[in-house]
């Protein structure tokens, strides 16, 4: 029985080296959709919030204009975003084939939706299975045949390790739940 658990879970490893380039790309196109509309969003509101300086509303040339060049540092700093996530875009377009940019209701954009929950949930779960076995490793420390006489301070010491781990699963648990 044990043997042919071990079997089914070898072969599942090895599947998992090797991801399938394309659903790797379309995900990777997906979250690259999301961060350009991210940018323009920001691009956009930097860009409505924009002053413009008439012969009246002008500051005299020897007042601080450090407000004026944040301003033009953050529009600046946003049209480049914009643009690299643009660029990005375009070029998985390419890999990938796509004439015309997927937007939200898309079939194409809901199927990558999913591989991408799917992606962030498989990893929750590895994060959570790490902590609960090296929960029981700790365990199994603390309560191992001949350790009764080790001194209290590798006990607390055992006892300040699972408190973080079991800290980290609650946190972990939480973001899945979330998710």
């Amino acid at each position: 029985m044990f043997k042919v658990w071990l079997d089914e879970e070898r072969l599942y490893l090895k599947s998992l080296l090797h991801k399938p380039p394309e659903e790797s790309l379309q995900m990777e196109y997906w979250q690259q959709l999301v961060n350009l509309a991210a940018s323009r969003q920001a691009l956009e509101t930097i860009l409505s919030t924009w002053m413009v300086v008439t012969a009246q509303t002008a500051a005299p040339i020897w007042s601080d204009s450090s407000a004026t060049r944040k301003r033009e540092t953050m529009h600046c700093h946003a049209q480049e975003n914009y643009e690299k996530d643009s660029k990005a875009v375009q070029e998985l377009e390419g890999c990938l084939g796509i004439t015309h940019c997927w937007v939200l209701g898309d079939e194409e954009w809901q199927a990558a939706s999913r591989l991408v929950t799917n992606r962030k949930y498989q990893h929750a779960l590895d994060n959570i299975e790490r902590l609960v076995v090296s929960w029981i490793f700790e365990l199994l420390k603390m309560n191992q045949s001949g350790t009764e006489d080790i001194d209290e301070d590798a006990n607390e010491d055992h006892a300040t390790a699972l408190e973080e781990q079991c800290e980290a699963l609650q946190d972990i648990l939480s973001i899945t739940m979330d998710a």
